[in-house]
């Protein structure tokens, strides 16, 4: 005779197989897309097991208690292009956000986003017109990147509150989520060092941020004060057609390279003696310390082996290092 297993039980048990089943998932959605599409993905996966109308995420700073996060980058599922910046707009007096962020690692529910003080009218008038009542909300503090990464589900009226076992799961996504998305950036951008991350920021062709790190945000709202955060500033946009190029940024220097059918950028000391190198050099030299080998450089600037060859020891020359640690170093303005 079978043993009697108690429903509450049997729940638990059928919470674990979902939840084993989505991080499987979410395991061979990170081998099979770039990191430009994974977050989008993987949202959309969790789906599956946790109903939602709409969603959001994205990359923020934290300006402090007495102020609300800037968003660096966001992108949104059943929800207007203009959420963000709509969101920003009416963002006075938006507790559960607040909450959000400095109660790091808590999954946080709202039952009625329709509802709150006085000072949140706009913000509940935005949650009407978008047909949002429920929401949970995650964020957890991204090491490597010095940014908080941020996950919102909504519900409309008249759907169930998120549960107590949605949250547990929700938590446990996102933090494997969060994850998988560092590791991909780390794989795509070619830095062995996470913490090198922050000082990068990857980008699609027509500007829109996929990502950005903390310093190198910062020193962008340094030079563009306008910047914001989720578009590259529009005198960057409006030479990225001639990438590889650098953008002088005060003290500092923005570096942007194209990467696949993406855009690298990066931040280094104006005094780097990059200045050094040609053109062509310095293209070579950049996609080398990226790990890329002689023959996929040769494919991609339309070279020759030997030529990469010869461009690479006169960058090597030039900057006077003998590994490609130390070139690395010499392109990013680390001391070598």
């Amino acid at each position: 005779m079978a043993p009697h297993m108690s429903s509450s039980a049997s729940t638990t048990n059928s919470d674990e197989c979902v939840l084993s089943d989505q991080l499987l998932a979410l395991g061979r959605l990170a081998r099979g897309e770039p990191p430009t599409g994974f977050l989008r993905a993987a949202v959309t996966l969790m789906g599956k097991c946790l109903r939602y109308r709409s969603a959001w995420w994205g990359l923020c700073f934290d300006r402090g208690p007495e102020e609300m996060p800037d968003i660096i980058q966001a992108e949104a599922i059943g929800l207007p292009e203009s959420f963000a910046a709509d969101w920003r707009r009416v963002e006075s007096g938006n507790v559960f956000a607040r909450t959000t962020v400095r109660e790091r690692g808590v999954v946080q529910r709202l039952a009625s986003a329709c509802s709150g003080p006085a000072e949140a009218t706009a913000l509940a008038e935005l949650a009407r017109q978008l047909d949002i009542e429920g929401a949970m909300a995650l964020c957890l503090e991204e090491e490597a990147s010095g940014q908080l990464f941020f996950v919102v589900l909504y519900r409309a009226a008249g759907d169930q509150p998120f549960s107590d076992a949605e949250a547990a799961m929700f938590r446990e996504l996102v933090r494997h989520v969060a994850q998988l998305w560092r590791f991909a950036l780390q794989d795509a951008l070619c830095q062995a060092e996470a913490n090198s991350l922050g000082r990068m920021a990857l980008a699609r062709r027509d500007g829109q941020i996929v990502y950005a790190g903390s310093q190198i945000s910062e020193q962008l709202s340094a030079h563009w004060p306008a910047w914001d955060g989720l578009q590259l500033p529009a005198e960057v946009v409006s030479q990225l057609q001639k990438a590889p190029f650098t953008q002088r940024m005060g003290l500092t220097r923005l570096v942007v390279t194209p990467l696949a059918d993406h855009l690298q950028l990066a931040i280094e000391s104006a005094d780097v003696p990059t200045g050094l190198l040609t053109p062509r050099e310095r293209r070579v030299a950049h996609l080398f310390a990226q790990g890329m080998s002689y023959k996929v450089i040769a494919q991609q600037l339309s070279l020759s082996p030997a030529t990469v060859r010869t461009y690479l020891r006169q960058a090597y020359l030039r900057l006077g290092v003998k590994t490609k640690m130390e070139l690395h170093g010499a392109l990013s303005g680390r001391a070598r």
